[in-house]
């Protein structure tokens, strides 16, 4: 299953709000949206309609990112891993860019996503992130697809353009399949925002403290 993204043109900024040292308190998971993926099976010839929710497992972490060398891609997902882990008070995720793709659990490439991902028209780049839930259901194959392209080459918002996508498909790749309805969200569906929204973390902190119906599989 594929979740497109498309940036949109603009320069609002959201602003993350700093927390204290010394007033460390349970992190607000009220301020949210659907994250979950909402899948169609059959069963015994009936259509059924399922929300699976997904969490890196504590065993699996850092999950482990590989990311095509093209565009200052690298550079960009580092600052993504960086962000979404400002989200996550007690290390519940955690991500790092490794050299090797053979071992990877998340592989981000500088190509064009499939063509049914891409809108009609679209800005200065795109991204699409691959969500494969095997046959079972509550399997997840990995290693997760994520795909960061130009649309527009030399365009000059293209290295912003790179820096919000990257980081709006690291956040589908750590379990957040749903876009949100709100603009100000970094995952709302075409996102425009450079950081977190506080429905964004309390999204991420609800996946990651909700029972996961699915597992992390190699083929």
């Amino acid at each position: 299953m594929t979740r497109p993204t498309v940036l949109a043109l603009g320069a609002t900024l959201a602003v993350i709000a700093g927390v204290a040292c010394s007033d460390i308190v349970a992190p607000n998971r009220s301020q949210r949206y659907d994250w979950r993926l909402v899948v169609n099976y059959d069963s015994a010839g009936l259509p059924f309609v399922d929300t699976l929710s997904f969490h890196w497992p504590r065993n699996h972490l850092p999950v482990r990112i590989w990311v095509e060398d093209q565009f200052g891609l690298p550079g960009h997902v580092r600052e993504g891993i960086k962000l979404w882990r400002t989200a996550f008070l007690y290390g519940e995720w955690d991500g790092v860019v490794v050299s090797d793709s053979n071992t990877a659990d998340v592989i981000v490439r500088a190509v064009q996503p499939p063509p049914q991902t891409i809108p009609a028209s679209v800005p200065s780049c795109v991204g699409a992130t691959d969500v494969d839930t095997v046959n079972t259901r509550f399997q997840l194959r990995i290693p997760i697809r994520v795909y960061v392209f130009p649309s527009i080459p030399g365009a000059p918002d293209l290295d912003r353009c790179f820096r919000i996508v990257a980081a709006h498909e690291l956040g589908h790749s750590l379990g957040l399949f749903q876009h949100s309805t709100d603009s100000t969200d970094l995952m709302y569906g075409v996102p425009n925002v450079e950081g977190l929204s506080q429905r964004d973390v309390g999204a991420a902190l609800n996946a990651y403290h909700f029972r996961a119906d699915m597992v992390p599989v190699r083929p």
